[in-house]
């Protein structure tokens, strides 16, 4: 599968990456290699994720934590 994602140059050296139409999809490297690795890992867990949805329908809570 192709994705096309959008690549950044961060101020403090690396990079970030934003996937267009997928919210929140966003990673980092300090190469362009490593952000597209995180890119693709980030992707896989959002598949996956995907695959138990009806486990999401199950009530939930939003909570906050400290950290």
């Amino acid at each position: 599968m192709h994705v096309k994602v959008r690549v950044y140059e961060a101020e403090e050296g690396g990079f970030w990456a934003v996937v267009p139409g997928i919210p929140n999809c966003v990673s980092e490297g300090e190469t362009l290699e490593e952000v597209k690795r995180n890119v693709a890992e980030a992707l896989q867990g959002l598949a996956e994720v995907e695959e138990y949805g009806p486990e999401a329908s199950r009530p939930s809570r939003l909570v906050e934590i400290d950290v």
